[in-house]
This record gives structure tokens, C-alpha cells and sequence, in this order.
């Protein structure tokens, strides 16, 4: 029985040997596919993962030039808001320049114009003084009372309360002192006296007064001197005479010179023009509201502009009232007839007691 199943095996194997041999050379053959199908897929899956690699490689490289472009748009960006700030702050600071220059121009400008008319001024009152002649000397003065005599009268035209300025003959500076006529004693005699000194003035002696030459502003024997007014003055406008500024044209009338208005107080009017005889426009207070009613003060305004504008054009010097007195060696005088009087026979008593002297003691004694 064992015998039999030996041999029924035998005889199988025998019968299918070679189909066995054929599956064992497909496994084995499927077995080196798998293995190298494994291994191509080990070789993809580390290929893959090289190239994963790359790509993150590749990620990070991008990802650090991006930050790296990012950072460098932001330093442009802000590099260019600061240039943009710099740009802006330096067009405000050149807006600011040229404003400031155009008003500094403008400024100068102004300035200039000033300094022009200063000096048309300054010219005009320079051919004015060069105008100026020597009207004579004192013959006589006494330092005491401070009464002289001049060689001028009534033939000449001298008045009371005209005045003579006295100048060094050689500078021709009329800074010595001034001379009020105080009474016409002969045709060609007058009596002056020194005027007091301006304050913290020193007079000067009598040798230099008896020196100097004198000059009577506004007075020229044989030719008419006029002065236009404009406007309110304040010289003597406690006379009677009448008119606007009487006391004016009464201490101009006493200085040889005539005088009239160029504006109405009334409506502001012209009242007269510019005369070829004018010599110089004495101009005061020209707002007018204290005079003229407030409807007329602007067409007065108006007018005194226009006036001025025409004598400037003509080359009359305008001048202001305070100028004109300096001019004049001050104010009009306050000295009453009694005063003068006084002073007057103070000289005559001083005069006695000089001859008594004299007659006492002929010889001149050396001092």
C-alpha cells in the first residue's frame, strides 16, 4: 500500500514536471520585475523627493528674494518719502524765499523811492539856500542886552519882526543865531535884537556876530516872494486878521513875503493855483476834520495830494510848517513892545554910563 502511493507519486511528478518548472520561471521572473519595480520606485520616489528638496530649496531661495525685493521697495519707498519731504520742505523754504525776497524788493523799492525824493528834496532845498544872498552886517551890538543896529531901512523894505539869520562868511551856515527887526529907525537904518538861543544852544559872541553876514530868508529887496499855504497851520492862528491861518500870513507879511491859501476850508476847493512867484508850499495839517465838515474832508484830502504831486512836478519845495520855521529861526515872537522898550532903554543907560567912563578916563588902559 505504501509501496502503490510512492509510486502514484512518482508517476505524478513525472506527469507534471515541466509545467512546474514553467510556473517556477514565471515566479522567479516575477519576482526580479517586483524587485525591479521596487527599485525604479525607490530610484522615482527618491528622485521625487531630490526634486522636493529642490523645490524647497527653490521656495526658500524665492521666498528670501522676495523679502529681499520686499525690504528693498520699502527702503525705495522710503527713500522716496524722504526725498519727497526734502523736496517739499525745500519748495516750501524756496516759496518762503521768494516771498520773502519779493517783500524785502518791494521794501527796497519803497525805500528807494524815499531816498529819491529825500534827495530831490534835499536838492531842491539846497538850490533854495544857494538862492540865499548877504543882505548886510550889524554895525553895532551890544552882547548885554542883545540889541544891535543894521545898515537896512525903510528904504530897503525892512519892517518890525522881519528877521535876518547870521551865518559864518566863510561856511555860509546859517547857525549863529537869528535877528528881529525891532523897529525901522532911518531909511537905511533898523534895530534888531538876538533872539534867544535854541535849548542847549550856546550863543555866540559878539566878535563873531559883528562878523557874520546877515540874510533875510524870505525877503528879497526889489522881487516878489510868495509862500503858498495848505492846510491847518498852527503859527500864530491866535490873531484876528481873519482866514484860516492869519497868524501865518501875518508873521509872513512881516518877514517881506505874501502869502494866500490853496484849499477852502468850506468844501475843499482849489482857491487859487500855483503862482509862478511861489517859492515854497508850506504845507500843515491837511486831514481837515477839524475845520472842514466830514462829507468834505476826503475831496480835501484829495485835493492837498494833488497839489503836492503838481509842486513836486514844478519843483516847488514842499515843506513841512516845523521845517519852515527852522528856516525862519523859529516861531513868531512873543516879546511885547514894553520889553523891547525896556531892553531898549537899558542900552541907552548903558550907553550914558560908557561915555561917563570914557570922559572920566580918556587914556585907554592896557588890560
Amino acid at each position: 500500500m505504501k509501496r502503490h502511493a510512492i509510486l502514484a507519486l512518482v508517476l505524478l511528478v513525472a506527469a507534471n514536471g515541466p509545467s512546474f518548472g514553467q510556473e517556477q520561471d514565471d515566479f522567479d521572473a516575477e519576482v526580479v520585475n517586483r524587485a525591479a519595480r521596487a527599485a525604479q520606485a525607490k530610484l522615482v520616489e527618491r528622485e521625487l523627493a531630490r526634486r522636493d528638496a529642490m523645490i524647497a530649496d527653490l521656495k526658500a531661495q524665492l521666498a528670501k528674494e522676495q523679502k529681499e525685493r520686499e525690504q528693498q521697495e520699502q527702503r525705495a519707498d522710503d527713500e522716496a518719502a524722504k526725498w519727497r519731504d526734502t523736496y517739499d520742505k525745500l519748495a516750501k523754504e524756496y516759496v518762503e524765499v521768494r516771498e520773502k525776497a519779493a517783500e524785502q524788493r518791494d521794501e527796497l523799492v519803497e525805500m528807494l523811492k524815499a531816498l529819491d525824493r529825500r534827495v530831490q528834496d534835499l536838492s531842491k532845498r539846497a538850490e533854495h539856500l544857494e538862492r540865499w544872498q548877504v543882505d548886510g552886517r550889524l554895525t553895532s551890538f551890544d552882547p548885554k542886552t542883545g540889541l544891535g543896529v543894521v545898515p537896512l531901512g525903510s528904504e530897503h523894505g525892512a519892517r518890525p519882526r522881519m528877521r535876518f539869520l547870521a551865518a559864518r562868511a566863510v561856511l555860509r551856515k546859517y547857525d549863529l543865531g537869528t535877528f528881529e527887526v525891532v523897529r525901522v529907525l532911518g531909511p537905511a537904518t533898523s534895530e534888531v535884537r538876538l533872539m534867544p538861543a535854541a535849548e542847549g544852544k550856546e550863543p555866540a559872541d559878539a566878535e563873531t556876530l559883528l562878523a557874520a553876514d546877515l540874510h533875510a530868508p524870505w525877503w528879497t529887496p526889489g522881487k516878489k516872494t510868495t509862500i503858498a499855504l495848505l492846510g491847518e497851520l498852527e503859527t500864530g492862528n491866535h490873531s484876528t486878521d481873519g482866514g484860516r491861518n492869519p497868524g501865518m500870513m501875518q508873521f509872513l507879511r512881516s518877514q517881506g513875503a505874501e502869502s494866500y491859501e490853496l484849499l477852502s476850508d468850506l468844501d475843499g476847493e482849489r482857491l487859487a493855483d500855483l503862482e509862478p512867484s511861489v517859492r515854497l508850499v508850506v504845507v500843515g495839517d491837511v486831514d481837515g476834520s477839524s475845520v472842514i465838515a466830514f462829507e468834505n474832508q476826503k475831496r480835501y484830502r484829495e485835493a492837498a495830494s494833488e497839489l503836492r504831486r503838481e509842486a513836486d512836478a514844478r519843483g516847488i519845495p514842499v515843506v513841512s510848517e516845523k521845517q519852515f520855521l527852522e528856516w525862519t529861526g523859529g516861531p513868531p515872537s512873543t516879546l511885547t513892545e514894553e520889553e523891547v522898550e525896556a531892553l531898549r532903554e537899558e542900552q541907552i543907560r548903558r550907553l550914558i554910563e560908557l561915555r561917563k567912563q570914557l570922559d572920566a578916563d580918556p587914556q585907554p588902559r592896557d588890560e
